[in-house]
């Protein structure tokens, strides 16, 4: 039996609505009603253009800038999901209909039908559009706040290093002085701040890797020798003997340092930071853990994002665990945090293992 389209969508518009919802919940893990918002209002709007008096337009069915289908592409973009999300929710008025025509044994007009798909295909188009400007206008942000925030930290090392030479350079205190170590820590740091910024660019570039057999035991010890223990803290070393790992040497230091620097730094006054490695699996596992106190519910993938520092600790430009967390993918293995409450947490990593001695 055929019958109008705009007559069968308009007589089951709250099944439509009701069967879209239902496909859209199915690909959407945290599925939210403000997701559905609109729905309702673009379904009418399909509606309106395939009334015959409308004069079924061949193009463009839809207002090319239709407040409704740019407010669906905007939501899930604050919503943080990949742009093909939106293909599939509009498309499951699409699917709806269809599925709802074949239960009830109905067919369509050709030129009916082929309006209809316009009205879908200008509906995702114009949620795609905002889409696309809604990240575009957000990276641009994010980028703009990132380089604000590096040239402040690098302009406040600069400050310091420049104010404590000019106290130097006037004989008031020696090289020896208290002066004289704020220079070095203020240097020290526009050092870290270098490092750590071209480590990130060449990460994010792709730079290929210089990898080579390295003993677990040799590559974590020159990580702790090198490390700042202060307040107290007691840093252990648990690592099996005869474990060699695969990897880019200075990298896989970078990796270690960060994680090691990164305990010290939140564990407790007087409390204690572990590093343990060993092999799982046929793979290399380095775990660090530490006395932070724990982790706040849900913060754990948050400490992995590049510029976000933990806790009340505003040192460093929060880079440190990003370029952790990059280091390691380049190697095929993973980074993860586990939090221990009331206690601190244990990061840990698997790298590939290497079955035969360092090359010396």
């Amino acid at each position: 039996m055929t019958i109008a389209l705009h007559e069968f969508m308009a007589r089951n518009r709250e099944e439509i609505l009701r069967l879209s919802t239902r496909e859209m919940k199915a690909s959407t893990p945290d599925w939210s009603d403000e997701l559905a918002y609109g729905f309702d209002v673009l379904l009418d709007e399909i509606v309106r253009a395939l009334r015959k008096e409308s004069g079924f337009p061949s193009a463009s069915p839809l207002p090319g800038n239709s407040d409704t289908a740019r407010r669906l592409g905007s939501r899930r973009q604050a919503k943080g999901y990949e742009i093909a999300k939106i293909a599939t929710d509009v498309g499951a008025i699409s699917k709806s209909v269809g599925e709802l025509g074949r239960r009830q044994g109905l067919s369509f007009s050709a030129a009916e039908y082929r309006v209809f798909n316009e009205c879908i295909d200008t509906a995702s188009a114009s949620a795609l559009d905002e889409f696309w400007n809604r990240a575009r206008e957000q990276r641009e942000h994010d980028d703009a706040a990132r380089v604000g925030f590096v040239v402040h930290e690098l302009r406040n090392s600069v400050s310091t290093a420049l104010m404590s030479f000019a106290i130097l350079r006037r004989g008031e205190v020696g090289i020896s002085s208290k002066t004289g170590d704020v220079l070095d820590r203020a240097l020290r740091r526009l050092g870290g701040l270098i490092d750590e910024l071209l480590l990130a660019v060449q990460l994010q570039a792709g730079v290929k890797l210089d990898t080579r057999r390295l003993s677990l035991a040799a590559l974590i010890g020159d990580v702790t020798d090198a490390a700042v223990v202060e307040r107290g803290i007691r840093l252990e070393t648990r690592v099996d003997e005869g474990v060699y790992a695969h990897g880019d040497e200075s990298l896989l230091v970078s990796v270690f340092s960060n994680l090691v620097q990164n305990a010290l730094k939140f564990t407790r006054d007087g409390g204690r930071v572990e590093v343990r490695g060993f092999v799982d699996d046929s793979s290399v596992v380095v775990e660090v853990e530490d006395e932070c106190g724990g982790l706040p519910p849900g913060k754990q993938d948050e400490l992995f994002a590049p510029f976000v520092r933990r806790a009340a600790d505003r040192r460093g430009v929060g880079l440190g665990l990003a370029i952790t967390r990059d280091a390691v993918k380049a190697h095929g293995g993973e980074v993860s945090v586990s939090n221990l409450p009331g206690k601190g947490c244990v990061f840990r990593v698997t790298l590939p293992a290497s079955t035969t001695p360092a090359v010396t």
